[in-house]
């Protein structure tokens, strides 16, 4: 599949499901777990810290480090 059909494609998820890959809204902590691991931070390390959330969507990775306590999460999404 060419990369902007798939980049649509995945778009139109998110404006039609957008809370079903939250881990508050499922109950699982499937993007929790990946964050943490992906990062190699632990949560207390990132209290008060800023976060940069680049092609952020939902907002999945965003909502898991204000869980953790950061002070502030800019989000930036340049898709349409």
């Amino acid at each position: 599949m060419p990369q902007q059909k798939h980049d649509l494609s995945f778009g139109f998820q998110w404006y039609k499901i957008p809370n079903t890959l939250l881990d508050n809204h499922s109950g699982y902590r499937v993007f929790a777990d990946r964050f943490w691991k992906a990062m190699e931070w632990r949560e207390e390390g990132l209290r008060s810290e800023w976060v940069l959330d680049v092609g952020f969507r939902a907002s999945r990775f965003a909502e898991i480090a204000l869980r953790a306590g950061v002070r502030i999460v800019l989000l930036i999404d340049l898709t349409r």
